[in-house]
């Protein structure tokens, strides 16, 4: 079964802007709390997907180009979790 989670990041400032109750859900996070900052975001995330998927963002940025990019996110309930994202 598949989830889908919805989100805006904002390329020039590097910054999320927006988040979808599901994409709170999927990341284990309450909607109360607001929008991750960057270091929330980029602790969801192995060293080696943050940096995947911010070169993944730059390129789609750059070329105007689809984003796909599978990795783990790691919760912080001792889980890890496998995910698609795409833009």
């Amino acid at each position: 079964m598949g989830y889908t989670g919805s989100w805006v990041w904002e390329v020039h400032s590097g910054m999320p802007v927006y988040w979808s109750a599901e994409m709170c859900r999927i990341h284990g996070r309450d909607m109360v709390q607001g929008l991750p900052s960057v270091e929330e975001c980029r602790a969801f995330y192995r060293p080696e997907d943050w940096s995947r998927w911010l070169a993944a963002v730059q390129k789609c940025a750059q070329d105007r180009t689809e984003l796909v990019l599978d990795c783990q996110l790691e919760t912080g309930r001792s889980s890890v979790k496998y995910v698609r994202i795409s833009g």
